[in-house]
């Protein structure tokens, strides 16, 4: 209480008791109690303004001032004399702490005594520059009288700390954090040091914090590298510089202000770097130099990057770019080629080595100096004056635009001129080549030239039919295009000669007539389909090709000498003519018969070659079309023709000159032959050739000749015959090789690959080298009857061991989901895998199965569970043994359907039976499917005649309509796609050939055909043989289970579109080399699964082969199937049993045996006394828990807890790692049941078989139990888990019918299968209804009150079951409400209720079982997260546990915000409405 008497010392010793509390003793000040105190302070100033006189207001105001100044001197004088006796982290933690309290005193004075700063205080300031606003006022005393003694202290302490850290050891580094952010906040006006206005007025932070932390990074880097700094050591000392460098800019991200990593940056540079960056430099010479040395060059640009100077990486700039520029003029050898054709080689080795140079330091770039651009752009400029230098032009013999353009006609021809020039014929490989030719474009200064010889090979291909397609040739237009359009822009001396304006327009003029000129070949095919079509009587197929105006400038319509061409193909074309000056009337139409040419199928009657039957294709110009047909044609001449020149001539009205030309090309070809008397010409009735396929129409005209040679020679100094160039392997290899090395470091060693194999296993991949076939030799055993069951064997004398190393390529690679839609309509994948798996659609005839011993004793092995499973008497269960080829599955299966087959098919049967009747007259259904295709009948206006049918093929989506020719006749049909024929027979009826349509969409070709007789087709092609959609099916569905014995896997992870990490897993089927290594367990190979990626992130997947022991000549290539982990010789047969079938028993016997196993432990499992009563008193106010939500805070401070900073503070701990000492959730029981593993392994070993448990099995040491249990119980289905934890990926469950499938996927790291018997998925849905499980110290069992959590699991059905191969998506939750009403028909009336009830009896038996085991240590607590499904029990639904593990504190927070202080309550003895306790029925 104050006294009533304001103006006594006892009123101001009352205020003093009264702030006493907040500020001396830290206690927290009510309401009340803040307005007491306030009152007071203002009844003190209205008390002394009751004065009339003016200095008497003044005299009271000074006296409260003076007082809390006084005051507050005192109190922080005292808390330094405490802190001076401290030291180390205690010295920190305490400042920080009181540092803390004062700035809460700091606003309370500041608020309580806020009247006296407005009515005096703000009234003195501008009378007296001493007096400072309190807040000031409070700020200056700690400053001078607590900050100014202490602050040399404190950071020589946080040094140490810092420095103890360097040594490796562990600190608290939170106490350094909050220190210098306490710095920062100290901010006393009139402190010189202190309020510099720069980087945002940072207090005492600069002068007391920043400076002496520096000036100890230093002192520290100093004593580490002061004995390195000699020329000799230098690279050492640029090394350790590097790493330290590395260390201090991370410690200093976490320990500075992020406006002072500037000037620490810049204070270890001139301290270290600035002196030494000659030295430096003379390293980055020798590295230069030498080239060996990456990682020193990265280093150094590191170091040198540090500076803001650009001038100093300027210098390293200079060296690089002139050792680049060196490399490329030193290494680039005299390169000389001829007119004659070797022009193309030249090119591609030219600009290949130019743009792979420029590739390898722009990689250089991007490995070496983060992508740096100012190096990039110096690269560019740099390369560009190379290229264009007379040096290098004298060099290549040619200049770089002729080059380029040379190098891009080499890839955009045909498929069969690309694979001889490049290797490659995919349009991929193509553009990436194209790139290579762009750099040497932009960096051209004539690309006008390169326009001139561009637009001449154009119009060679377009006119040839050589291009390799049009898509590809627009793609390079608008490359080039972009190209030259970016060298105009980025240019920077725009006057210059090939960069003025008139550059774009000849870049705008090229693309423009090159899309014209595509334009005119796409118009000229469609009206040569047009003209077809009309006229029917051509008797040979035509394409005319109409160019238009001056877009064809390098077509020299001056070689146009007229021919006499043969009389019906001079027909044609006169016609042809005639029908497009109608339609165009005002264009002139003239023919260019020097580039016309013809395609010719001739016999020779005499010739024995290998194609004299069939006969040659020659590819003739108009001219040689003209001559030939003088010898060939039976109405000019009978016999023997033998004609003059001067005959040829007359006949045909050629000049001389033009004639002797062609003649010459026609004789060289021994096509036709001079008379021994060198008086005529004949035709060479006995030509014989090696090639079918001849062309003699590129052979050009003298002329031709002539004004190419004269082109070249503006542009060519050839001097010689040298072989062109590589590209230099110090600079290219190296750095792509390291890329290789690293990007595939760990996958190699995992596989095992000896690392002497490596680089000949990177130019293997880089080189597409499958070269195996050099070395082993398929068996020639013709007994064989499927893929597999060939053996290789090595043909040469021996290959050693670890000494080469093979690539075995996919024949198919899929994943679980997609599987059985890849096996329905991928073209031809079901064919290849019914080879492979020998077995074939019930309408075809089967192998015949040999009557061995091995066939009989698998029999009868397996004869008993046939008839069991079957309910069959043992004469049929042989027979459909016998049927399968001892196969107990597809025994079984075959049984079930016949004597119950499906309503689904029984109502398709149905169906057919219905057309059939109705149809009349012996129709029957109007949609089928066959093997290759599907047919529909319909009427083509609606009315009852059935006039059109539809063909519709799956091709593919990789297919266009210009990969398709389909050639319809009246009365047959034949589909090609990409060169193989889809389609191909007799139609049943006659059709309207030239009535039929195409089209290819959404990877389907429909061929859409028009009968000439309106009427029922029972068949579309003669002879064809329908499927039936069931048994389709279910024939699909028998070959993917058996490829399964075949499927090898591999997974990696990936990130997807939104950034999250994903993992995938991808299943595949070797080729036929693959295939054929047999199995053994001494293996002298080992065949293993690799993912290649290219530099571009590419991701290519194949398998590698190599020796790991001496194979000797016609020794079989054996390797162990089975992985290396499994070393159990039981284990190990029955993982081979998913591979090679073969007699079943040893797995029954082996799962009957852990079924009587499972009996007699749960027999005799033990089961704990659950705790009753209330549960013994603990102390616990203070928790720590991890990552708390701001909403769980909340909930514990309303619980009367207090949250602390550290585990060691705590009574109780909420973490995911272990702390020794304190009362955590670490239950004992936590590490039996962390994985689907370990719980599996802990309720074998503790529980047995319960009713309630769902049985799992180890995918690693149970294999053989599986098997036998998967036979047993046919109906059952299996989830997949797998542990394999990586942070952000959610694991992936498979469900699968297919044991096979199971065991093959513990080789993708799943480590467990759950039954789940089909009575758990209701409605597409698999439910898990979540319960949170509380074990206390004292063995007592709570249960989360609340409802429980729906979790569903959405499974894909086919026919009432689940689809046979999928991955589950991960769980999401569902709503109560949905639950109960999917649920209702499996749990029935009052079922959820019932449903809960015994969840809870299973959550204490299973608690009481595993705490009869490991009843903990009665110091941590447990929380459990439980999952059930819902089985089908003697009585009604039931619940069987799916799933245990311990809750994350994140789950734990995430389930409710009072989750965590209601478990604290329970666990030390206290009640809580959250949880309710639960007890067994009956011990």
């Amino acid at each position: 209480m104050f006294p009533d008497d304001i103006n006594s010392t006892e009123y101001l010793e009352a205020l003093q008791n009264a702030l006493d509390g907040p500020i001396v003793r830290h206690e927290k000040m009510s309401t009340p109690d803040y307005m007491k105190v306030y009152t007071a302070v203002k009844n003190y100033q209205d008390y002394a303004c009751v004065e009339p006189p003016a200095m008497a207001t003044m005299c009271y105001n000074r006296r409260l001032y003076n007082w809390l100044i006084s005051y507050m001197t005192k109190n922080i004088r005292d808390i330094k004399d405490k802190a001076l006796v401290l030291s180390g982290t205690a010295l920190l933690d305490f400042y920080i702490t009181q540092w803390e309290h004062f700035q809460t005193t700091h606003m309370l004075i500041s608020s309580l005594f806020l009247g006296v700063n407005q009515q005096w205080i703000e009234r003195q300031c501008k009378q007296d520059p001493n007096y400072t606003c309190i807040s000031s006022t409070l700020i200056q005393l700690w400053f001078f009288y607590l900050f100014r003694h202490l602050t040399t202290h404190v950071m020589s302490n946080v040094i140490c700390l810092v420095n103890a850290e360097r040594s490796g050891r562990a600190i608290d580094n939170t106490l350094i954090i909050r220190l210098y952010k306490s710095y920062v906040e100290l901010k006393p006006e009139g402190v010189a040091k202190c309020n510099a206005e720069f980087r945002e007025r940072l207090g005492a932070y600069i002068c007391y914090y920043e400076i002496p932390y520096i000036n100890a990074a230093v002192s520290y880097i100093d004593t580490k590298t002061h004995s390195l700094r000699t020329p000799e050591n230098m690279r050492k000392y640029i090394s350790v510089l590097s790493e330290l460098f590395v260390q201090e800019d991370e410690r200093s991200e976490r320990y500075l202000r992020p406006n002072s990593l500037t000037p620490m940056r810049n204070k270890l540079n001139e301290r270290f770097l600035r002196s030494e960056i000659g030295c430096i430099y003379q390293i980055a010479d020798s590295i230069f130099a030498t080239g060996n040395d990456n990682n020193g060059l990265c280093t150094i640009y590191a170091l040198l990057s540090r500076f803001d100077d650009s001038d100093v990486l300027r210098q390293l700039l200079d060296k690089f770019v002139a050792q680049a520029k060196n490399t490329i003029t030193r290494n680039c050898p005299e390169i000389q080629a001829s007119t004659d054709g070797s022009m193309a080689m030249f090119a591609k080795s030219a600009v290949i080595y130019l743009a792979d140079t420029l590739n390898t330091h722009l990689d250089m770039i991007a490995t070496l100096f983060c992508n740096n651009s100012s190096f990039t752009d110096g690269l560019r400029h740099m390369f560009a004056a190379a290229v264009n230098t007379d040096e290098m032009h004298t060099r290549l013999g040619v200049k770089p635009a002729r080059l380029a353009a040379e190098f891009c006609n080499i890839v955009l021809k045909n498929s069969k001129t690309r694979t001889d020039n490049l290797g490659s014929d995919s349009t991929q490989a193509a553009e990436l080549m194209l790139h290579k030719a762009m750099h040497v474009l932009h960096a051209s200064h004539d690309k006008k030239l390169f326009f001139k010889f561009y637009q001449l090979h154009l119009t060679r291909r377009l006119l040839d039919n050589t291009s390799m397609s049009l898509d590809l040739e627009k793609t390079a237009i608008a490359m080039i295009y972009k190209t030259v359009m970016m060298s105009v822009k980025h240019h920077e001396n725009k006057k210059a000669s090939d960069f003025d304006y008139t550059l774009e327009a000849a870049a705008s003029q090229n693309s423009s007539e090159a899309k014209q000129m595509i334009t005119d070949i796409i118009v000229g095919a469609e009206n040569s389909r047009n003209y077809t079509d009309q006229v029917s009587q051509v008797g040979f197929d035509v394409d005319f090709k109409v160019l238009r105006g001056k877009t064809w400038a390098s077509v020299n319509s001056n070689l146009n000498a007229k021919v006499v061409l043969p009389s019906q193909l001079l027909k044609v074309c006169d016609d042809y003519a005639k029908r497009y000056s109608a339609q165009h009337s005002s264009r002139q139409f003239n023919w260019l018969w020097a580039y016309s040419k013809a395609t010719v199928q001739l016999k020779f009657p005499k010739s024995k070659g290998r194609y004299a039957q069939i006969g040659y294709t020659l590819v003739l110009n108009s001219y040689q079309v003209s001559i030939l047909n003088l010898f060939t044609d039976p109405s000019l001449y009978d016999g023997d023709v033998v004609l003059t020149p001067q005959q040829i001539c007359a006949n045909i009205d050629i000049d001389a000159d033009l004639a002797a030309s062609e003649l010459v090309t026609l004789t060289n070809a021994r096509i036709l032959q001079y008379t021994p008397e060198k008086t005529g010409i004949r035709i060479n009735q006995t030509f014989d050739s090696k090639q079918r396929y001849i062309d003699l129409s590129r052979i050009k005209p003298a002329q031709h000749k002539k004004e190419e040679a004269t082109m070249d020679n503006r542009d060519m100094a050839f001097r010689g015959n040298t072989e062109p160039p590589s590209v230099d392997a110090a600079s290219t290899y190296m750095l792509q090789y390291g890329r290789f090395e690293a990007m595939h470091q760990q996958q190699l060693e995992a596989l095992g690959l000896p690392r002497s194999l490596w680089k000949q296993l990177y130019d293997k991949i880089t080189g597409e080298t499958f070269d195996i076939g050099e070395w082993v030799v398929f068996s020639d055993d013709d007994t064989v009857k499927s893929l597999a069951e060939h053996t290789l064997s090595l043909k040469s004398e021996k290959l050693e061991a670890e000494s080469k190393v093979f690539l075995v390529d996919h024949i198919w690679t899929t994943t679980v989901a997609r599987e059985l839609q890849d096996l329905d309509s991928v073209p031809g994948l079901l064919e290849r895998m019914e080879k492979l798996t020998g077995i074939y659609e019930p309408q075809k005839n089967l192998p015949a199965m040999p009557d061995t011993d091995l066939l009989e004793n698998t029999v009868d092995a397996n004869v008993a569970a046939v008839m069991s499973q079957a309910g069959v008497d043992e004469a049929r269960a042989r027979e459909l043994l016998r049927k399968a080829g001892g196969d107990i599955i597809e025994a079984i299966v075959a049984a079930s359907e016949e004597t119950a087959p499906s309503t689904a098919q029984s109502s398709v049967q149905s169906q057919i039976m219905q057309q059939l009747e109705e149809g009349g007259q012996g129709d029957g259904p109007t949609e089928w499917k066959t093997r290759g295709y599907e047919c529909v009948q319909y009427s083509l206006d609606n009315s009852a005649q059935l006039d059109g049918v539809d063909i519709c093929v799956a091709v593919g989506a990789a297919v266009h309509a210009r990969d398709v020719v389909c050639n319809v006749t009246t009365t047959h049909l034949t589909v090609t796609v990409s060169g193989k024929v889809a389609v191909d027979g007799d139609l049943h009826a006659e059709v309207e050939a030239n009535e039929t349509t195409w089209a290819v969409e959404a990877g389907v070709l429909s061929v859409s055909l028009v009968k000439r007789k309106a009427e029922y087709w029972p068949e579309v092609l003669v002879g064809e043989h329908r499927t039936d959609p069931i048994t389709h099916a279910k024939h699909v569905r028998r070959v993917a289970r058996d490829t399964w014995r075949y499927l090898q896997g591999y997974d990696y992870l990936a990130r997807s579109s939104d950034q999250t990490l994903a993992k995938r897993t991808f299943w595949y089927v070797a080729d036929a080399v693959g295939l054929a290594v047999a199995h053994d367990d001494e293996p002298n190979v080992r065949c293993l699964p690799l993912l290649y990626v290219d530099a571009q992130g590419q991701m290519t997947p194949l398998s590698i082969l190599w020796p790991i022991r001496d194979i000797a000549q016609g020794t079989t290539l054996v390797r162990d199937v089975c992985p290396a982990w499994l070393t159990d010789p039981q284990q190990r047969q029955g993982y081979l049993h998913a591979i090679f079938s073969g007699p079943t028993q040893f797995v029954l016997d082996s799962h009957e045996q852990l079924a009587r196993m499972w009996d007699q432990t749960a027999k005799n499992a033990v089961r704990a006394d659950i705790a009753t009563g209330s549960t013994p008193k603990l102390s616990g106010r203070s928790l720590f828990v991890r990552d708390i939500t701001s909403d769980a805070k909340a909930a514990v401070a309303a619980a009367g807890l207090v949250l602390v900073d550290a585990p060691k503070d705590a009574d109780i701990v909420f973490d995911d790692v272990p702390c020794e000492g304190r009362l955590t959730n670490q239950h004992s029981l936590n590490a039996a049941v962390y994985s689907t593993e370990n719980a599996i392994t802990a309720f074998q070993r503790i529980a047995g078989a319960q009713s309630w448990l769902s049985p799992g099995f180890l995918l690693k040491s149970q294999i053989c139990e599986l098997i036998g249990a998967a036979i047993m119980r046919n109906n059952s289905w299996w989830l997949l888990k797998s542990d394999q934890v990586v942070a952000g990926v959610e694991p992936q469950t498979v469900l699968t019918s297919n044991w096979i499938t199971a065991v093959r996927h513990a080789d993708v790291g799943y480590s467990a299968a759950l039954e789940c018997t089909p009575s758990m998925v209701i409605g597409g849905r698999l439910f898990l209804v979540e319960r949170m499980v509380l074990v206390t110290p004292a063995n007592g069992v709570f249960v989360w009150a609340a409802a429980p959590r729906i979790f569903q699991h959405q499974i894909a059905m086919d026919a009432n079951k689940p689809e046979p191969y999928q991955a589950l998506p991960p769980a999401s939750e569902v709503s109560e409400h949905l639950f109960k009403l999917q649920a209702s028909v499996q749990l029935g009336s009052g079922g959820t209720t019932r449903f809960d009830t015994e969840t809870e009896q299973v959550i204490v038996d299973t608690m009481r079982l595993l705490l009869g085991v490991d009843s903990g240590d009665g110091t941590n607590f447990g929380v459990f997260r439980m999952r059930f499904a819902i089985g089908q029990g003697a009585d009604g639904a039931v619940p069987v546990l799916h799933e245990v593990r311990p809750a994350l504190v994140a789950e734990q927070l995430a389930v409710s915000s009072d989750f965590v202080p209601s478990v604290a309550t329970v666990i030390v003895g206290g009640s809580d409405v959250h949880w309710r306790p639960i007890q067994p029925t009956s011990n």
